[in-house]
């Protein structure tokens, strides 16, 4: 093959491979999207309760990398740690439950009273490879479950590493009368 040949080729290999959708690397191969480092598993406690009773939602974080990170800072005030996720939790028709005012402070970032302050004590944690850090939420706090009926609850955390919104399971949650 002749120099020119390899010229080309070297040249509109990255252009082909760009416009099919991948990068070129070595020897053509394309470039892997990125995974998040960690797995988020939910689950309620209890996972039928009567209408009124505090619901905490355990959520386990798994280190899928192979190098440790430091998690999300568990906080002295559990208020803290509502704001290190968005909570999802939808009726039977798949609408979003009735959000408290905590609820509606977190997603929106604005008090419908005088300004919360929130105090505690922030721990970092390095969560080794493998290894499950397990935090809880009161989803009481954040959502209105007065009302009898089954939902679904899924929970999202941005991983600041991969910038990707790295979602939980999806379980089911009885409220009774």
């Amino acid at each position: 093959m002749n120099r020119f040949a390899l010229f080309l080729g070297a040249v509109t290999a990255p252009i082909l491979a760009s416009a099919q959708g991948g990068q070129a690397g070595p020897a053509g191969a394309r470039a892997q999207a990125p995974t998040p480092d960690y797995s988020l598993t939910i689950r309620a406690i209890p996972a039928e309760a009567k209408a009124g009773t505090a619901i905490n939602l355990s959520i386990a974080w798994k280190n899928l990398s192979d190098r440790s990170f430091r998690v999300a800072q568990e906080y002295k005030n559990p208020k803290r740690v509502d704001e290190a996720y968005r909570t999802y939790v939808r009726d039977e028709k798949g609408n979003l439950a009735p959000e408290t005012a905590w609820g509606r402070e977190i997603r929106t970032g604005k008090s419908e009273g005088p300004p919360t302050l929130q105090t505690g004590a922030a721990y970092r944690y390095d969560l080794e490879p493998g290894e499950v850090f397990t935090q809880s939420i009161l989803l009481n706090r954040l959502y209105d479950l007065s009302q009898p009926g089954k939902y679904t609850v899924q929970v999202e955390h941005l991983d600041p590493q991969t910038k990707l919104a790295v979602k939980s399971n999806v379980i089911e949650l009885s409220v009774t009368k």
